[in-house]
């Protein structure tokens, strides 16, 4: 059995100093996230790709990267 989670009115949390330290977290891991994606069509198109294939793999990098976030998040708070 698990023992129940106590829950933290938004006050509370920002008082703990650990949910201002989640959120730079998230914003940096966020940023590396797109500063990644934003070098990859010159990247593809320096390894001679096609402006076609470049652009649709930052595309998909993309919906991937988004998706990919709503995904672990969803997985986290269980």
């Amino acid at each position: 059995m698990t023992d129940p989670v106590r829950q933290f009115t938004p006050k509370e949390a920002i008082r703990t100093g650990m949910l201002p330290l989640v959120w730079i977290s998230v914003v940096m891991t966020a940023g590396v996230s797109i500063f990644g994606i934003s070098f990859q069509v010159d990247f593809a198109r320096d390894v001679g790709f096609g402006p076609l294939v470049a652009a649709s793999s930052m595309g998909v990098m993309t919906v991937v990267n988004g998706v990919g976030r709503g995904v672990v998040g969803r997985l986290s708070d269980r």
